[in-house]
């Protein structure tokens, strides 16, 4: 089989791509290239990501290459994708998750609670600005853009005092020593798909589907599966404050856990059930009940 995969040229997505090859070589796959694309999202620095269309511009020029039969599947970080899939692609796989929570990156090594006063803190995501200002009011919060190393060197140079990045991506990269604190997920809840590989197919591609189906992880396809469903419920988009993160359970249940912050109001609930898509309506119901 020869095999073409479609990914953003950064770092982090040919690193995950690699992950991704490697596992394919272990299923007997070895005639694979690789094909970057670079996407909406990677050329449009200057601008926070809600304002240009949000994570979605990091997939969508991957996505129609998919459909013009340009590659034969997409290796994409899960939480970029579109909680509804674009009409005639379909996931084949989820590898096993890595760590989902989220880390601080901050000049002096400093952890949140020892930042100075009013310290300015890099972040596009509005889920973790509610979720920092929540903990430490008093700090300022501006948009950051960039790759990991990016990131990290804006903050190294002076042009915020800190910033929070995703474990896994840090951890896939070989930079963990650069973070100071790993936030507990009862302080930052993290995004829905947060530590997960995708890998997306055309629908009706059956025989790649079959060759594929070893290498999804079901215990992390299911969780990640039940925290996109939260979103889809809720109508939630690259603008809405929301976190969503389910842990499958010794006995096969989900425990869920979501949070939103709509109209200023914080929301948080939690439930334990076997059937993600009646589990993460309720919890959808839940956070969107009037006070």
């Amino acid at each position: 089989m020869n095999l073409r995969i479609g990914t953003r040229g950064s770092p982090l997505a040919l690193e995950q791509t690699n992950l991704f090859i490697q596992q394919l070589n272990d299923i007997g796959i070895k005639n694979i290239k690789i094909i970057p694309i670079k996407t909406t999202g990677d050329m449009i620095k200057d601008r926070p990501l809600y304002d240009i269309g949000g994570k979605a511009l990091f997939a969508k020029e991957i996505e129609c290459a998919l459909l013009d039969n340009e590659i034969d599947c997409a290796v994409h970080s899960l939480k970029d994708l579109e909680t509804i899939m674009v009409s005639g692609l379909t996931l084949a796989a989820v590898l096993e998750r890595a760590d989902p929570r989220d880390c601080l990156i901050s000049r002096n090594k400093l952890p949140l609670k020892d930042l100075p006063l009013e310290s300015h803190v890099g972040t596009c995501s509005p889920r973790r600005e509610a979720q920092l200002k929540k903990i430490r009011p008093d700090l300022k919060i501006s948009s950051i853009r960039g790759n990991i190393q990016t990131r990290i060197n804006q903050v190294q140079e002076g042009h915020f005092d800190a910033t929070l990045l995703a474990v896994a991506g840090l951890s896939r990269m070989g930079l963990m020593e650069s973070s100071c604190e790993i936030f507990d997920s009862e302080d930052i809840l993290p995004a829905a798909g947060q530590g997960a590989i995708a890998i997306q197919i055309r629908e009706g591609d059956l025989d790649l589907l079959k060759t594929l189906d070893p290498l999804n992880h079901v215990q992390s396809a299911r969780c990640v599966y039940t925290e996109r469903e939260v979103l889809r419920w809720i109508k939630g988009n690259c603008r809405t404050p929301i976190a969503a993160y389910a842990v499958l359970q010794e006995n096969g249940n989900l425990y869920l856990r979501a949070k939103l912050w709509q109209d200023g109001i914080y929301r948080y609930a939690e439930g334990v059930g076997d059937d993600s898509t009646q589990l993460a309506q309720r919890i959808a119901q839940k956070l969107m009940e009037p006070n």
